[in-house]
């Protein structure tokens, strides 16, 4: 049986949770942004996240982002929002080999955690706002896929259901926000929510190789440069003391 090592600790109000064990190759780094259930802002936010994964300052566009992972040894970056219980979840999970089976003078997990911060904190911007073009084609996405949902019937028989069971309240809402609400968002809008949303966030970071305190502190720090309330750092584990799990 594989030895796993949990630790938490507390940095300035930020919960620091870390589990570390060698039976994996591959590192998982998850960043949650958490936000209550609102009817009027849920399409906004399930923008947010593709709009930040599509171009930042330093990688304009997609394909510059995917040139820089495929530089980091085929590192895989992804964007996407859930539900659970009354809260959205505005997720980014990124998986890179562990650094102990690459043969490179520096560290990948450093280059991935600065990769990540890059997309959420500086994101390509047109006077202040998002890229108008970029918010307009994640718009059409959002729209293709809200209809799509209309074609898989038991998809949309347990939306409708949800939304009838839990009328009046917040877990009603889908995360992936609604149709008829996407027309009349618009690049200034959107960015005043993530601005919002990032007070709120989460940082589930999974560990599958040991790591030393000083280490960990020094990637945490170079990561952390707002301010963040929770810090949640785990791999494979499911705990009731945790509110994300990761799956």
């Amino acid at each position: 049986m594989e030895d796993v090592h949990i630790s938490s600790s507390e940095h300035n109000g930020l919960q620091l949770h870390l589990c570390s064990t060698n039976k994996f190759k591959t590192i998982s780094i998850m960043l949650m942004i958490k936000v209550p259930l609102q009817e009027d802002l849920t399409t906004a936010r399930a923008l947010i996240p593709h709009i930040l994964n599509s171009g930042t300052i330093n990688y304009p566009n997609r394909k510059l982002i995917k040139e820089k992972l495929g530089e980091m040894y085929g590192a895989t970056l992804s964007a996407d929002v859930q539900k659970k219980g009354d809260h959205q979840i505005i997720m980014f999970r990124m998986e890179i080999p562990a650094d102990q089976f690459l043969s490179i003078p520096h560290s990948l997990l450093k280059l991935s955690l600065d990769l990540l911060h890059e997309v959420v904190y500086n994101p390509l911007l047109e006077n202040g706002k998002f890229n108008s073009s970029i918010v307009e084609q994640e718009k059409r996405s959002l729209k293709q896929r809200l209809s799509s949902m209309y074609d898989e019937k038991i998809l949309y028989a347990n939306v409708r259901l949800i939304e009838e069971m839990f009328k009046g309240e917040a877990y009603q809402f889908p995360a992936s926000g609604r149709e008829e609400d996407i027309v009349s968002l618009d690049a200034l809008s959107i960015t005043k929510y993530i601005k919002i949303c990032l007070k709120t966030v989460s940082l589930i970071y999974s560990s599958l190789v040991p790591l030393t305190r000083m280490k960990l502190n020094q990637w945490y720090r170079i990561f952390f440069l707002n301010n963040i309330i929770t810090i949640l750092l785990r791999k494979s584990l499911q705990s009731e003391k945790l509110e994300i799990l990761l799956r």
